[in-house]
């Protein structure tokens, strides 16, 4: 294997065959590269960090941690008998059932940190509730809606009721209330020529869901759609045109089966953000009395997505910030007339300018900023771009609203749609 290095320079694979596989030599690699390290172990990084002249990790600990059999009393109890403190490998990332490699490396000494913070699956009205609510709005969402593609019933949730129970046989819960009107929904979504998933966090759930969908919609029509039906952890990695999420939860569920959910919370995170185009939640009206803020906030705010859009995909906000209000104003004074962020597809635009077919997205640019594929993401809907440091807004604003209506009236002109920087 040493000697085939010469010819074979570069290797993907798994991580524990790569331990029985590569000599275990110091510095065998000059740049190891563990993908997902949140869901992998430290224990099965090491062999491979070992091997490394360099290690870049990549994961997110926002969605699916290592699968550890032990229970953490087991744990706690081989921490101490090995004189370590297990709050403190909690505090470290380097505890063996809350812990993963990424985790530890990225609190290791000298570690540094690098958000990855542009997104480009979901449709940005799916985007939105999981960037804030996991990521505190970092997340640069650039996902392309063409106008052809207009995804107006991106976000759904459908009240169910009906109690969750234990299945016949197995573990976990099932609601057929809910997975009946997740499979209604699967067959819609595959009618409609989409790709779909259901994911539930019960994999009791997840079998009736896909029993039902099957019956529902039918084989051939589920094998178009690329159809698959799981927990989280099926979908992990895994993305589809529609996601139909079953919640399963329930008021009068043992307050245990809510804390789950809240500890694992990650899991609907996974859920969520599987969605390219569609996201159709179902779940019990009073999901926000049985003890998940998690998935309270998710029906607050699909309910609160339901309406679409304004007449023509817009949807009107005030400017932001003061650059973005001394913008407004000096458009004005040139005699145009801006729309105030607003969000064109769900995508946001700064300040948006309209004249016969003509469309210009002016973007407040700060120093830094790359926006390079924001503008790629705009130019797909149909939008020509002009960057405006936000410095000049303040300075010198009359100059500025000049540049940007000489920029409209050359697309008025019959100028190619384009990204500029004034």
């Amino acid at each position: 294997m040493a000697r085939s290095f010469a010819a074979f320079p570069a290797w993907a694979c798994t991580a524990l065959p790569a331990d029985a596989s590569f000599p275990l030599t110091a510095g065998l690699f000059d740049l190891v590269l563990p993908g997902e390290a949140s869901q992998c172990s430290l224990a099965a990084i090491l062999p491979l960090a070992y091997r490394a002249r360099r290690l870049a990790v990549v994961g997110d600990p926002r969605q699916l941690r290592p699968i550890t059999l032990a229970g953490a009393q087991l744990v706690q109890r081989i921490a101490a008998e090995a004189g370590l403190d297990d709050r403190e490998l909690r505090e470290r990332g380097l505890h063996h059932k809350d812990g993963s490699a990424f985790s530890a490396f990225g609190a290791a000494p000298g570690a540094e940190t690098h958000l990855l913070a542009e997104h480009y699956r979901s449709h940005p009205r799916i985007a939105r509730w999981f960037n804030e609510r996991f990521y505190g709005g970092k997340l640069e969402v650039l996902t392309a809606t063409p106008d052809g593609d207009r995804a107006a019933a991106a976000v759904r949730w459908h009240d169910a009721e009906g109690e969750s129970r234990r299945p016949a046989a197995g573990g976990g819960w099932e609601n057929e209330p809910q997975a009946a009107a997740a499979a209604e929904a699967v067959a819609r979504a595959a009618a409609a020529g989409m790709s779909v998933a259901a994911v539930t966090p019960y994999a009791a759930q997840a079998a009736l869901v896909a029993r039902l969908a099957a019956e529902a919609a039918g084989p051939d029509a589920l094998r178009a759609a690329d159809f698959v039906c799981g927990t989280a952890h099926r979908l992990q990695g895994a993305e589809r045109d529609a996601v139909v999420f079953a919640t399963s939860l329930t008021p009068l569920m043992p307050p245990r089966a809510a804390g789950w959910i809240e500890r694992e919370r990650n899991l609907v995170n996974v859920a969520v953000s599987r969605a390219r185009r569609m996201l159709i939640c179902i779940g019990h009206p009073a999901v926000g009395k049985a003890g998940s803020p998690t998935l309270a906030s998710l029906r607050e705010w699909a309910l609160s997505a339901d309406g679409g859009t304004a007449e023509g995909g817009f949807a009107a906000a005030p400017p932001a910030d003061a650059a973005a209000a001394a913008a407004a104003k000096a458009l004005r004074a040139a005699g145009l007339d801006p729309a105030g962020g607003i969000e064109h597809e769900g995508l946001p635009i700064g300040l948006a300018l309209e004249s016969g077919n003509a469309r210009l997205a002016v973007e407040i640019g700060r120093a830094g900023e790359r926006r390079h594929a924001r503008d790629l993401a705009l130019a797909a809907m149909g939008w020509s771009v002009a960057r405006v440091p936000a410095w000049r807004w303040i300075a010198e604003p009359a100059a500025a609203a000049g540049e940007v209506a000489d920029e409209l009236q050359a697309l008025e002109g019959g100028a190619a749609p384009r990204a500029v920087r004034l």
